[in-house]
């Protein structure tokens, strides 16, 4: 009983250490990169850090000795910098990354070169002459005070006599603290001139940026300027219209046909009896000279009436306002119905299983009107729901595709089957083959064939011995809803796997244009992965 016990335990152990055998190559080859680029970045940290020192060693006026075994070690930096990128370079597959790896080589290689150049000079001119270097140097600090200039100018002679003496082979020499005090300053110097020059650098450029934002400012405040005193003349001009038509209003009233007239026609008229050339016994005998016209002595409602006509005002006249008709025609590509039923999902299954459930009811739809048709009673609906299988989801698939395909491809389609762009029926089946794609076509290098009602990939594989999805597998555009439901789906599927993993699983079905980019597109949203893959503290 104990032996069956320790046996279980040691096979439980075993299942335990067993590694996992389905890691992802793609996540362990960018392991791999990311490892090895920062070892690379690790060794150009290293290299500066040397250079910097190396830098320091120059100023302070280290022996020959010295700064061989410091441009030594340089050197083995310099080494393991440049085994780190071969090791990085080697692994890289991408164009772009060899290219962009390639430069960044290029130019850290130049810069260490021209280094060591600088090293080399130094040391060959310490070498043919340290003293010299040595005394020009204290020459150059010692001026600063002129107390025992010529105590020093003996000292310095006298050094560099006994070092021409013995043919300057010795390698090191005495240093004096005020030699390293004075290389010292002169760093330090030479670093607040440099720091005195950025900030130079930084003030221009923010006087610059104050004097930008300042322009704009001035010319935010004339645009507003601008807009406001647009504002006010517009409104003067809508207030002079409406005055001009109330003044119009005001003149039409005045000549309306409302308004009664005194003398009306000609024979009412007096005046016309003296301005006509009537005698003077007519006249006399005329009561209409003396008492005016007979309708006058009448009351005012009996009076004649004249019919006024107002003047039409002509469409330019300046004081009428014009009416202004605005016509906009907007075009736009009517959108499928279908695809905003399938921008609706998120799910590759979820929405072969809605397609599934209407093929069904449309079919039982059918059923019924046929029956109606023929004249039988219909049948009492069936309480119990049949799940959808596994064929029927097959269906809807096929159908979803249909719709792709003939959205996206309707010319291939044309040219294929015969047809129609605005119908998609087929409509002459007898000219299947005859008709060609053109060769500027999405799809031309793909020997497109029409099986099953599905545009497929034709190929030499059809003789091989392979699943008919795998031989001849469907083609779908780059850019749909559905074929970003369908890697998202294999995604999924796969436990989050890489571009190549994914393709070669899609691959089995599908074949969509542009794949590579499409997947690597879909997979760059997946909030799953950017969580797993982010560094530390991110």
């Amino acid at each position: 009983m104990e032996e069956e016990v320790n046996s279980t335990e040691v096979r439980a152990t075993r299942r335990q250490v067993q590694p996992n055998v389905t890691l992802d190559q793609e996540g362990v080859r960018n392991e791999s990169l990311l490892r090895l680029r920062r070892s690379r970045r690790s060794a150009k940290g290293n290299i500066t850090k040397k250079i910097d020192q190396i830098t320091l060693s120059m100023s302070l006026l280290l022996s020959v000795e010295e700064m061989s075994s410091i441009a030594h070690e340089f050197k083995n930096t310099v080494d393991a910098f440049r085994s780190a990128h071969a090791n990085y370079h080697a692994l890289l597959s991408d164009k772009e990354d060899i290219l962009d790896s390639q430069d960044y080589y290029k130019s850290e290689c130049k810069r260490i070169d021209d280094f060591q150049l600088t090293i080399e000079q130094w040391i060959a001119k310490a070498s043919s002459g340290p003293c010299e270097n040595a005394v020009s140097v204290v020459h150059l600090e010692d001026s600063v005070s002129n107390v025992g200039s010529r105590s020093r100018a003996r000292s310095r002679a006298s050094l560099a006599s006994s070092r021409k003496s013995t043919g300057g082979s010795s390698a090191r020499y005495v240093q004096s603290p005020r030699l390293v005090a004075a290389a010292k300053r002169a760093a330090l110097s030479a670093e607040a001139a440099s720091l005195h020059k950025q900030q130079a650098l930084q003030e221009e450029e923010l006087r610059l940026k104050q004097e930008e934002t300042k322009r704009q400012q001035l010319h935010e405040e004339a645009r507003l300027r601008l807009d406001q005193r647009k504002r006010e003349l517009d409104l003067e001009t809508e207030i002079a219209k409406v005055e001009a038509e109330e003044r119009t209003y005001a003149i039409a009233e005045l000549e309306a046909p409302s308004v009664r007239q005194s003398s009306r026609t000609h024979s009412q008229n007096p005046a016309d009896d003296a301005s006509r050339g009537l005698s003077a016994m007519a006249l006399m005998d005329s009561s209409r000279w003396l008492r005016g016209p007979d309708f006058l002595w009448q009351p005012e409602l009996a009076w004649p009436m004249r019919s006024s006509t107002v003047r039409e005002v002509s469409s330019g006249d300046p004081e009428v306002r014009r009416t202004v008709e605005v016509l906009s025609l907007l075009a736009g590509i009517q959108e499928s119905p279908m695809n905003k039923i399938f921008e609706r999902f998120s799910s590759w299954y979820r929405l072969k299983k809605f397609i599934a459930w209407a093929l069904r009811y449309r079919a039982k739809l059918r059923v019924a009107v046929k029956q109606r048709r023929v004249g039988h009673a219909m049948k009492t609906v069936e309480r119990k729901i049949v799940p959808i299988s596994l064929d029927e989801l097959k269906t809807a698939e096929r159908e979803i595709i249909k719709q792709v395909q003939r959205e996206c491809f309707q010319d291939e389609f044309a040219a294929l089957v015969g047809i129609d762009s605005a119908n998609p029926v087929v409509t002459n089946a007898e000219h299947k083959g005859k008709r060609r794609i053109k060769k500027s076509g999405k799809i031309i290098k793909l020997d497109p064939r029409v099986m099953d009602g599905l545009l497929r990939v034709g190929g030499r594989l059809a003789n091989g011995s392979f699943q008919p999805d795998v031989k001849h597998p469907m083609i779908l555009p780059k850019s749909h809803h559905v074929v970003a439901l369908i890697i998202r789906h294999y995604h999924h599927f796969s436990g989050h796997s890489g571009v190549e993993h994914v393709l070669s699983m899609l691959r089995e079905k599908f074949w969509v244009v542009s794949a590579r980019a499409t997947v690597r597109k879909s997979l760059g949203v997946c909030v799953d992965c950017k969580r797993r893959q982010a560094r530390a503290g991110e």
